[in-house]
């Protein structure tokens, strides 16, 4: 049997052979970065001798103050020595591992006289139960 590699374009090829480097950076970006920066930052690209690191707003400036050591780091432990510099990407709607919890919706007092006094009149069970669950 051939390997898979061996069937793929040349082209598909490189692009998984590329694929592959980038997640084995990132498992080293995560070993090399503080708790606090594990879960909000990856490498998005790596071409000639530039890595770029993308990460939200809130953790962007912690992150360009390290990016020095990084640099360092990436060229001794993981003996890229190519890499000349880190560009960072900061993205507005970047979506972290953990969400933020979500706001519940309260119903004013009023809103629930008026759902109340709406429900004597509606002769539907299923509707009536529906409607005095909203304000329980």
């Amino acid at each position: 049997m051939r390997r898979i590699n061996l069937c793929l374009n040349p082209q598909l090829s490189s692009i998984c052979k590329q694929s592959m480097m980038i997640e084995k950076l990132n498992d080293m970006l995560k070993h090399f970065l503080p708790d606090t920066l594990k879960e909000h930052c990856f490498i998005s690209s790596f071409n000639k001798g530039a890595m770029q690191i993308t990460t939200s707003p809130p953790y962007a400036t912690e992150l360009r103050f390290m990016l020095p050591m990084l640099r360092d780091t990436f060229r001794k432990e993981a003996k890229l020595h190519s890499l000349s510099n880190i560009k960072l990407h900061i993205l507005e709607n970047f979506q972290t591992t953990k969400s933020a919890p979500k706001k519940v919706a309260r119903i004013s007092d009023k809103a629930k006289k008026l759902i109340l006094d709406g429900v004597e009149c509606i002769e539907d069970e299923t509707l009536k139960n529906a409607m005095l669950g909203i304000i329980s």
